[in-house]
């Protein structure tokens, strides 16, 4: 009876029946403690974001495991953590359950925490991830990955703005600080910092504008769905039913899927500039032509002419460059064409819009990159890392 309750229990948690699949676990439970039935209630819960429910039932699995450690308690504990804005002590439960199996939802959930904390070597974990089953990794990076880099400031900040006292709201500033690895980012975080002690309430204020700024609005095209059908959902994430708002708040989060999963294309140390144009979106190889006055109809002759022209004039091009432009290649350059994108985004203004023939790109780094200086992808450094580069081909003539 209990192997046919834990049976139809899995089964309504596989169907999202989550509250079926409680009930029927519980069932279990009062009769006896069982770990299947408890995970299974644990995840439900989670599902349902009674995070800290599911995080004593997973606490109880544990303790009872007695050395026997199931690793879906680890991948319960750690999405429980993910989703309260509880980073560190996510990562540290995802590297518990690896030490028992290299588990997939435990890679995957790793690369994502460290990509919002703006880890660059969140690659390798994605690598892994693909050893173990990469047409599940790849559905999942254009499915339910969050690649909105703010998420994790956005947490930090929702916790800011209910501290209990100055003393607390300081050390969350100072964790969001150091998770705001873009520049611009630090600096308007550290101007709320300075004025925290004078006028609390004036920062409180500063600081809910900021987190409306980078709400993370999750699946998008499931929300506009649920806009167009008049569904409630939207309110849970605060999001406005005037349709100019929704349309631009959706369009920034479906931009910031397609650029993260662009940036994920593959550099070698040898790469070179017309591999890595052609494996650029169209979209951005049509910004690059009309910024550098190339005209052609095919991406292939586009590419073609642009390297060309590249390879020809790249110092030209580069010291026609406002100043943040040009030190931002010096940066790059002077460490050898590569560098960890994190380090550029700490010094510079790496942001960046999809729409690069349709949209001047304004920040110093989004220059180079849409006249085809600068590419953005993954590279095998010690380990797989997210990098800045600057290809081969065009490295004398910009050191002359």
């Amino acid at each position: 009876m209990k192997k046919k309750d834990i049976e139809r229990a899995m089964e309504a948690l596989l169907n999202e029946d989550l509250h079926t699949a409680i009930k029927l676990a519980n069932k279990v439970l009062k009769r006896v403690f069982d770990v299947d039935a408890a995970l299974i209630k644990a995840e439900a819960l989670t599902k349902l974001g009674r995070y800290f429910e599911s995080d004593e039932i997973i606490e109880k699995v544990l303790a009872e495991a007695e050395g026997e450690d199931d690793v879906m308690a680890y991948v319960i504990g750690c999405m429980n953590r993910m989703f309260t804005f509880r980073f560190k002590e996510a990562l540290k439960w995802a590297d518990r359950g690896l030490e028992i199996e290299e588990n997939f939802d435990l890679l995957i959930s790793k690369a994502n925490i460290m990509y919002w904390l703006g880890d660059d070597y969140f690659c390798d974990y994605i690598e892994r991830a693909r050893k173990i089953d990469d047409e599940r990794t790849d559905r999942f990076l254009r499915t339910y990955w969050i690649w909105n880099e703010d998420f994790a400031i956005a947490g930090l900040l929702a916790k800011f703005i209910d501290a209990k006292d100055i003393n607390q709201a300081m050390q969350i500033l100072d964790e969001a600080i150091e998770v705001a690895v873009d520049k611009p980012k630090v600096e308007r975080l550290k101007r709320l910092k300075s004025i925290v002690s004078t006028d609390f309430d004036e920062v409180v204020e500063k600081a809910k504008e900021i987190l409306d700024k980078i709400e993370y609005i999750p699946d998008p095209l499931a929300l506009l769905l649920d806009y167009v059908s008049g569904r409630e959902s939207l309110d849970v994430f605060g999001i406005p039913r005037d349709m100019d708002d929704f349309v631009r708040r959706l369009m920034e989060n479906l931009e910031k899927t397609w650029i993260g999963y662009a940036e994920l294309m593959k550099i070698t140390k040898r790469s070179s500039l017309k591999t890595l144009l052609n494996k650029l979106p169209a979209e951005w190889v049509n910004g690059i032509a009309k910024n550098l006055g190339v005209k052609a109809r095919r991406k292939r002759e586009k590419v073609e002419l642009i390297a060309e022209l590249l390879k020809e004039r790249c110092d030209e091009i580069a010291e026609s460059m406002p100043e943040d432009a040009r030190q931002a290649l010096a940066f790059v350059m002077d460490r050898g064409g590569v560098v960890r994108y994190s380090e550029l985004r700490r010094n510079f203004d790496c942001s960046v819009s999809w729409w690069w023939s349709k949209k001047k790109q304004r920040s110093a780094v989004g220059m180079l990159r849409s006249h085809g200086l600068l590419f953005v992808g993954v590279m095998k450094l010690d380990r797989y890392c997210k990098v800045a580069y600057v290809p081969v081909e065009l490295r004398e003539r910009l050191e002359g």
